[in-house]
């Protein structure tokens, strides 16, 4: 019934992200079981799934799995959910440098370093949301404006 719910009621909407839109993706999967060389390493990594996400700053997100982080799935994905006026927001990775000649675009450095200010943060609230999971018959929501009391 779930996956009938996710499939059938919950479509994205078909219109492209506009305005200022962020872009990353990650390989999703586990970690080898043994240490492997070097060849072996890549091989594991390229054949986890990879899932895309696009966030518009303010506005919606649309996450995909592609077929590979690299290359034309990963280009392809970007170009059919992003409008070609957006400006888009991803890291220094080389293989979004395609796009950064079609869209107007910025580059986070990641190797510059991250601000120690809000990860913390980050951290509590996904621990607050996952032990307030089964608890009562109340909403997270009103749980959350109970305690800004």
């Amino acid at each position: 019934m779930f996956n009938k719910i996710r499939n059938e009621l919950m479509k994205d909407d078909p219109w492209p992200l506009k305005g200022e839109v962020e872009v990353d993706e990650t390989a999703w999967g586990g970690r080898p079981r043994r240490k492997l060389t070097r060849q072996e390493g890549r091989e594991f990594r390229e054949r986890k799934t990879t899932a895309l996400g696009m966030i518009e700053r303010g506005g919606r997100i649309k996450v995909r799995v592609i077929a590979a982080r690299r290359g034309e799935p990963l280009s392809g994905a970007v170009r059919a959910n992003v409008n070609p006026e957006a400006s888009l927001f991803t890291d220094d990775w080389r293989p979004y440098r395609p796009l950064r000649r079609e869209y107007k675009g910025h580059r986070v450095n990641h190797s510059a370093g991250v601000s120690r200010k809000w990860p913390q943060s980050y951290l509590d609230e996904y621990a607050w949301r996952y032990n307030q999971r089964h608890r009562g018959e109340r909403s997270m929501f009103h749980r959350l404006l109970e305690e800004a009391r």
